[in-house]
């Protein structure tokens, strides 16, 4: 015996209520009880929501995707020129203490992100894994920060202090730091591809934000000396959602990542041919 009715779960104020028919299950006898029948609802879909959420969010709106692209520029460009001291600590530099909030604004930010794309909470597969990426991120900015304020104060560069503090400053910490924000968008767009809406096409405000995104990407990688790992990730990135745009229409965060990372790698081609290399700009008298 089965009936029609309304997810009492999607029965809330502001919810799209979700259809769902009741099955009876029987249950065997007992000594003390005669055969009963408990109902048990079975949820079959609505409209967007296809693969069965509970409870679905819409699209994140082409203006945040700008502003998640404004503030990952100016988290990643700006602390170059806080060159004073910090005046809490004189000797550490103002950047240092502003490279302290990365973490605390860039990790929520990508949540949200993740959030939007999954359009419903995260399961503990993708809680799991963001966790992770989250740690790496934060282990590598943190070491990023705490080397380069002890590398400023080490005047002898012969020393095997200041080598030290340059392995942990230069390469250990940005390879962390840089491999984490790419999982970061893979661990996006994959979602998005996997669970998300994607009848909801770019505007003209996350394509601004998704170039803005790939030229900040671009100079965080040059900077820190891990084209060789940057560049062949986003070669990568650029023929994967390829291929996943042929079987179907892009949602709005692989839009927005694809735009990002197409400007980034004709940034790269660009600043290879005309250097002949990769030279950083700090090397080059660029702050």
């Amino acid at each position: 015996m089965t009936a029609q009715t309304i997810c009492p779960v999607m029965n809330e104020p502001g919810r799209t209520p979700m259809p769902c028919r009741i099955q009876t299950i029987p249950v065997r006898p007992s000594r003390t009880a005669s055969r009963v029948r408990i109902p048990r609802v079975i949820r079959v879909g609505y409209e967007r929501a296809p693969r069965g959420d509970v409870c679905r969010l819409d699209s994140i709106p082409a203006t945040d995707l700008l502003l998640f692209s404004v503030a990952f520029a100016i988290l990643h460009l700006l602390p170059p020129f806080l060159k004073a001291p910090f005046p809490l600590l004189p000797l550490a530099r103002t950047e240092d203490a502003f490279i302290v909030l990365r973490p605390f604004l860039l990790i929520p930010l990508y949540w949200l992100l993740l959030r939007r794309g999954r359009g419903a909470p995260l399961d503990g597969r993708l809680t799991i894994s963001f966790l992770l990426v989250s740690v790496i991120l934060a282990y590598g900015l943190g070491m990023h920060d705490a080397a380069n304020s002890v590398g400023h104060q080490i005047r002898d560069e012969t020393s095997d202090a200041y080598a030290l503090a340059y392995f942990f400053d230069e390469v250990a910490s940005h390879v962390l730091w840089h491999v984490a924000i790419m999982a970061f968008s893979v661990l996006i767009v994959w979602t998005e591809l996997r669970y998300g809406d994607r009848s909801i096409t770019a505007r003209w405000p996350s394509v601004l934000g998704g170039a803005l995104y790939g030229l900040t990407f671009f100079l965080a990688i040059i900077e820190g000396a891990t084209v060789v790992i940057g560049l062949p990730f986003t070669v990568a990135v650029i023929i994967g959602l390829a291929v996943a745009a042929r079987r179907a229409a892009l949602g709005r965060l692989a839009t927005f990542f694809l735009v990002g990372y197409v400007v980034a790698s004709l940034l790269f081609v660009g600043w290879g041919l005309y250097w002949r290399g990769f030279p950083e700009p700090s090397q080059l008298g660029i702050p």
